[in-house]
């Protein structure tokens, strides 16, 4: 099967806390900072247009450690354009205490597992799980100029590529955030991931396997 190929990346839309995620294949999004602040981010992909807003629960047990400051834990509700509930996201931990933590995502009755894997040089990768099977994969550039994240992704059919797109909406309205403009900078972000387990979540040859290419 072959994959479905992605890039899109985050363009600063003004200077009043929005920005738009988008790519030239039909999908876009507008999003106002800080999402886990309460915000509401809106998308549209082919022709369907969501709204990504949180429930603004106060979980402290589900907040993913270098986000502890922020008292309010990650859960938000999917919105069609009619504000019916398509879908929720939701961050989970496998253990309390040595566990590693991992993303929920319910979309169309479907449940997406989505694991972050920090794999160094290598860059940031986001695994999508349908059960045991993965059908997805997402990846972070390490290099971001004047605060402008991209992103490129591989999913196995329309439905995950939907899925993979809300999810870095929410994540990079969450993450990467900046209160100021940039202009004429340039960062370069190394994560790491040591838990073996969560790292084993990561399938190096998941685009070979599968022939991805450019759709």
């Amino acid at each position: 099967m072959m994959l479905i190929n992605n890039t899109f990346k985050r363009v600063p839309a003004d200077i009043h806390k929005k920005y738009v995620l988008f790519n030239n294949k039909g999908v876009s999004a507008q999003c106002k900072l800080n999402i886990l602040n309460g915000s509401e981010s809106s998308a549209l992909i082919r022709g369907g247009s969501y709204r990504i807003a949180s429930t603004r629960m106060n979980t402290n047990s589900l907040i993913d450690r270098d986000k502890a400051r922020n008292s309010k834990s990650e859960n938000f509700n999917i919105l069609d354009k009619s504000g019916e509930l398509v879908g929720t996201l939701s961050s989970r931990m496998s253990f309390p205490i040595f566990g590693y933590m991992y993303y929920e995502f319910v979309f169309s009755d479907t449940l997406y597992t989505i694991y972050k894997v920090g794999m160094g040089k290598q860059g940031l990768k986001f695994v999508v799980y349908i059960d045991d099977k993965q059908v997805g994969l997402m990846e972070k550039k390490l290099v971001e100029k004047d605060g402008r994240s991209e992103y490129e992704f591989f999913m196995m059919d329309r439905k995950s590529e939907a899925v993979s797109f809300l999810f870095l909406v929410y994540y990079d309205a969450s993450y990467n955030v900046q209160d100021e403009v940039l202009l004429n900078t340039k960062e370069v972000t190394y994560e790491f991931t040591i838990h073996k387990g969560l790292r084993n979540k990561y399938n190096p040859r998941f685009k070979e396997q599968h022939n991805g290419k450019k759709n």
